[in-house]
């Protein structure tokens, strides 16, 4: 699992560099102290594991281990009354780490500054002086975003003070143009009450006059605001923290089944220049997802219409 993973490289800033006796024994208390707090800020930030700009996130407890290892040495100091040897207590090894990783977190924030030719080919644009299709004006859409928001609103009245109304996306879904958007919990004593969402809000996107539907048929229990192991980020996470999640988008099959299409990528340019890599389709019912590498993105089912962020 890249949970834990992602927990023993950043146990890597938690090594003891003092060698003389008793190493263990300082090793152990670091990790004592250490690990019960990077395994929580793992679990709760899920940083990306993507190498090499995931290496400046060690300075989040190399730079804890060398305060405490230089305290350790104006301690001695003061108790011998003498300047302590690198020998004694080495504080400069951890010093010079510390700048190395510092310096290397530099580098990738001025990579795209550096390499912005680099960034402009990422999107392989290409002139071409033929006129693009024209639109199909039946697929027009006609509602905008905030009168879907509000007609999402009036149907949710009737479910409650549990759930509310999760950020709308457009698609076509069975041959229509719709707003889709998830029941969202409002709180984690929402959800601690219910555990699952009931459903899905659809709005039309063509027709004004048509008021909002409220698809119940399968509740779903992996979506952005569950809380814990339920979270969708945290779910995908588990299994493709090596790489950087994009974005997730509620989308509908032909059968009007809600699926998450989850786009991972990674940093090509420094910590920029995101290049999409990956597309998984996670069912919020069970849990089960489906990867699908950017090789294979011919292969998605057709109902997935949007993958690539905009």
């Amino acid at each position: 699992m890249i949970y834990w993973e992602a927990v023993a490289f950043l146990c890597l800033g938690l090594v003891n560099l003092d060698l003389r006796h008793h190493w263990w024994r300082g090793q152990a208390f670091r990790l004592a102290i250490g690990l019960p707090l990077v395994a929580a800020y793992v679990y709760l930030a899920m940083p990306p594991l993507v190498f090499p700009q995931c290496l400046p996130l060690l300075l989040l407890t190399f730079i804890p281990n060398a305060v405490y290892s230089t305290t350790l040495a104006l301690r001695t100091w003061v108790v011998a009354r003498r300047i302590v040897s690198i020998h004694r207590e080495p504080v400069l090894p951890y010093a010079a780490i510390a700048i190395v990783l510092v310096l290397f977190l530099g580098a990738l924030e001025v990579a795209p500054i550096v390499d912005a030719g680099g960034l402009r080919d990422l999107a392989h644009a290409q002139a071409s002086t033929a006129l693009p299709k024209a639109i199909d004006p039946a697929l027009l859409r006609v509602v905008p975003e905030e009168s879907a928001t509000f007609e999402g609103e009036k149907v949710v009245g009737q479910l409650g003070a549990y759930y509310g109304v999760g950020e709308y996306t457009v698609q076509k879904a069975a041959g229509k143009l719709v707003w889709v958007a998830p029941l969202e919990f409002r709180d984690i004593v929402k959800w601690l009450t219910r555990r699952s969402s009931p459903g899905v809000v659809v709005v039309s996107a063509q027709s004004p006059d048509q008021g909002a539907e409220l698809l119940r048929d399968k509740p779903m229990t992996y979506i952005p605001s569950a809380f814990l192991n339920d979270n969708l980020m945290r779910h995908v996470y588990f299994q493709y923290g090596n790489r950087v999640l994009l974005e997730t988008t509620l989308q509908l099959d032909d059968q009007r089944k809600a699926w998450y299409v989850c786009t991972l990528g990674r940093p090509t340019i420094g910590n920029d220049g995101m290049v999409v890599t990956d597309a998984v389709i996670v069912d919020p019912v069970t849990g089960a997802m489906s990867d699908y590498a950017r090789d294979h993105f011919d292969q998605l089912p057709r109902w997935v219409t949007r993958v690539v962020p905009p």
